[in-house]
């Protein structure tokens, strides 16, 4: 019976073990479950703009944590496909925490899934799952509020095109401390508000995001000193006080009944590059100046003034305030991802070596191998030590050559350090932007250390360019630390962000404009400690190569510019504009001027010329203006540095450098070309993904163009108005109708244009703002048919009186 019984216990123990190994394998297999949150832990969780965000920019998040009798310490997690943010957090019993920062979303990451955990520091302990949310960042345009009377800015929602903008009221506590935070806001509103509730950090992120293109508006009236409080300096007007005055005129533009009676005006001087956009009389209404790359616009009014924000027209008046500033550019983040790659994973020694390295090495070790040795042998009359000579020469060859090898391409890491600076004149912080290839001949995980200040992000996932499928995890301490599984003889490429002091450039440059020719003439003055070399001045509508400025020198500038070229430098085609191309010109350019002799050279160069495609954008040159472009490779740029080994680092600064360019016009009528003028499309035109040297209109397609001067221009009276038109069609009549916009009346007026030539308008100004010198333009396929009709251009010309 025990026999029976002690054989029936075995059998069951048997069958147990093998239902049990299978679910050991699953449960060692599957992804763990994770434990709901601590009832004693509650959270909120804020993404992007009150929900809104854009995707291929930096994506705010905001963590609020409370804890009641709990006491929890370990890392707060934020978790995507591509990367996972680590963040040290400690929570004590009856305490809060704010947890704020950014990370980056690339514009290919549609329907991306965010997951927020807490993951606690004891060993076996179970991360608490908070929450996952989803991404849906398809906003157009982002506009930030910062006021105490949210009421006034509701007009704000009928901004037009319609559903194009997404209005956001902030706080105080979720304006975001890092300028890459602020990276989707399009402006920022401030008015009717006490700023002396925001710290350090966030009155220099704002600064640094209004550098970087952003527009800063503030309102004034009575509460114009809390509302500009620590901006002062960058304020347009120099405020010395306040009046009471009756607004008339000032506003008619946007409906007869906008007129406010005894509001409050805040007064003082215009500073130096102060412009009044707006007036009543001689009170100013908007002053603007530019910052950096961005606009600052102040309101001498109250925009809380029941008579403003009342009226049904005041949405007209923010239309085109916010139309007011030119289109901003950002010279750092990337733009064409396939350069950035090309430029990372281009290493110096990744080349197998040359034919002829091989056969002088193989040529020595066989002479003195043989010849040699046989006759270093006879010389002693010892040929029988061959036997212990010969293999003592081959091990001692074999390992120098093995040591040769390692070292130059063994088992050390080489690093590809590349990095944009852009800076503007007159300000303390440029922006930087790290691009990094990361190249290991054996795979491992890897351990990366980000300088302070900056913030990593991961570049586009592999199903839509050739780069690995790199998942990254972001350790945030004092500094970030990077970590990441590379495999063998694998480039994996990484992305960093932040704010660096910039190089002491000084530039007096001076465009001298006569009736047909205009010539860039001054000096610049490198006072910088590092040589520039391959610099390279770009200007609207071309190109000019200068080549080094030596540390402490100056060069001088005497530049004929061919302004009336039918291209501007802002087009978008890559059939018609390669003139424009990075690639095709400049990067012809460089190679025709350098004229590299070796393969090390060339692949420099071709690194300079990656690296300016993936931040200009590989089809065509944007709109910079002034640009000078200069290099550094003496090792300046030192954002990431591998942990715990040894590495070979090759660095390259790109300096991009915005430079001021006064304007000196004839005493005699002159002309202000196309190449001065900023062009967009509107968004509600169906070619609104088109450009004015490449339109191919089919029925009933239409086009509205905005050209704003990019320049500034000092003229008295716009004379003339001539519209470059140039195109094709194969039909019996004219294909197009033809319209200008009417600012004194508001309203479109259609021209009788009938042939591809230049229109010419006598008397110009009612379809001219002179304020910001806009003119406005649409082309509209008559409904006729008969096929298509190409327009190989429509671009603008002034002529003026000084």
């Amino acid at each position: 019976m025990l026999k029976a019984t002690l054989s029936l216990l075995l059998k069951l123990a048997i069958i147990s073990t093998l239902l049990l190994i299978p679910l050991a394998i699953f449960q060692g297999s599957a992804t763990p479950a994770y434990a709901q949150s601590d009832p004693e832990v509650d959270f909120a969780i804020d993404i992007g703009f009150d929900g809104h965000c854009k995707f291929g920019d930096w994506l705010p998040i905001q963590v609020r944590l409370s804890a009641t009798e709990v006491n929890f310490s370990g890392e707060l997690s934020i978790a995507y496909s591509q990367a996972e943010y680590l963040i040290p957090l400690a929570l004590a019993p009856n305490s809060r925490k704010t947890i704020s920062t950014q990370i980056f979303i690339n514009e290919r990451d549609v329907s991306q899934e965010i997951t927020f955990l807490l993951i606690p520091a004891q060993k076996n302990a179970s991360p608490i799952f908070l929450e996952k949310k989803s991404l849906t960042c398809f906003a157009d345009r982002i506009l930030g509020v910062l006021t105490n009377t949210p009421s006034a800015f509701t007009k704000l929602n009928a901004l037009q095109p319609a559903n194009s903008t997404d209005v956001v009221l902030l706080s105080y506590e979720s304006l975001p401390e890092n300028v890459l935070g602020l990276d989707s806001l399009d402006a920022l509103i401030i008015a009717n508000s006490d700023l002396s509730h925001l710290d350090a950090d966030q009155f220099e992120a704002i600064k640094l995001w209004v550098m970087q293109g952003g527009h800063l508006i503030f309102g004034g009236g009575a509460q114009w000193q809390t509302t500009s409080y620590g901006f002062e300096e960058l304020l347009p007007l120099s405020i010395s006080g306040s009046q009471i005055a009756n607004v008339r005129s000032g506003l008619s533009s946007f409906g007869t009944g906008l007129s406010l009676s005894n509001i409050i005006l805040v007064e003082g001087a215009l500073q130096s590059e102060g412009r009044i956009l707006l007036q009543d009389g001689r009170h100013p209404l908007v002053v603007q100046r530019a910052y950096g790359s961005g606009t600052v616009s102040l309101l001498t009014f109250d925009p809380n003034v029941y008579e403003f924000w009342k009226s049904e027209n005041a949405v007209l008046f923010y239309d085109y305030l916010l139309n007011s500033v030119p289109e901003s550019y950002d010279f750092a983040s990337i733009k064409d991802w396939n350069s950035a790659i090309a430029a990372v994973s281009l290493f110096q020694n990744q080349n197998l070596p040359s034919i002829w390295l091989i056969s002088a090495v193989m040529a020595f070790y066989i002479l003195l191998i043989g010849p040699v040795h046989f006759w270093i042998l006879r010389r002693v009359n010892q040929p029988e030590l061959a036997w212990f000579t010969t293999p003592v020469l081959t091990l001692i060859l074999t390992a120098l050559m093995l040591a040769a090898g390692w070292d130059l391409r063994g088992t050390k890491p080489q690093i590809n350090l590349l990095e944009v600076v852009h800076q503007w004149p007159g300000c303390d912080q440029a922006l930087s932007s790290g691009i990094v290839g990361i190249f290991t001949p054996r795979r491992g995980a890897y351990q990366f250390q980000v300088e302070e200040g900056f913030s990593p992000y991961p570049f586009a996932p592999y199903n839509y360019y050739d780069t690995p499928n790199n998942r990254w995890q972001f350790n945030e301490t004092t500094t970030f630390i990077a970590e990441t599984e590379i495999k063998a003889s694998e480039i994996m490429p990484l992305g960093v962000m932040g704010q660096v002091p910039p190089i002491p450039i000084r530039s007096e440059l001076t465009l001298v404009l006569e009736s047909s020719t205009a010539v860039l003439s001054g000096e610049i003055q490198n006072d910088s400690g590092i040589d520039l070399k391959n610099a390279l001045l770009i200007y609207p509508g071309g190109f000019e190569f200068i080549g080094i400025i030596p540390s402490g020198t100056s060069i001088q500038i005497d530049l004929p510019i061919d302004l009336l070229s039918q291209k501007s430098s802002n087009t978008n085609s890559v059939l018609y504009s390669n003139v424009y191309n990075p690639n095709t010109y400049y990067g012809s350019l460089l190679l025709g001027k350098i004229a590299p002799a070796t393969q090390a050279t060339r692949n420099a160069t071709q690194q300079q010329i990656d690296l300016i495609e993936a931040v200009l954008g590989n089809y065509t040159v944007p709109p910079v203006g002034f640009l000078l472009v200069g290099w550094d490779d003496s090792g300046a740029s030192n954002r990431v540095r591998l942990i715990g080994e040894e590495f070979d680092a090759t660095p390259l600064t790109a300096y991009m450098i915005s430079l001021p360019v006064g304007t000196e016009t004839s005493k005699n009528q002159m002309i202000v070309p196309p190449a001065l003028f900023n062009w967009f499309i509107t968004e509600s035109s169906s070619l609104r993904y088109a450009n004015p040297y490449d339109l191919r209109f089919g029925f009933e397609d239409d086009v509205e163009i905005y050209y704003r001067l990019a320049q500034p221009v000092a003229y008295s009276k716009v004379v003339e108005l001539i519209i470059h038109l140039e195109g094709n069609d194969a039909r019996p009549d004219f294909p197009l109708d033809f319209y200008l916009w009417n600012y004194r009346d508001g309203e479109w007026d259609e021209f009788n244009v009938r042939s591809w030539k230049p229109v010419l308008i006598s008397d110009p100004s009612d379809y001219v703002e002179k304020n910001i010198t806009e003119v406005r333009l649409k082309l509209a396929e008559n409904g006729n048919g008969g096929g298509a009709a190409n327009v190989d251009r429509v671009d603008i010309s002034l002529v003026v009186e000084p």
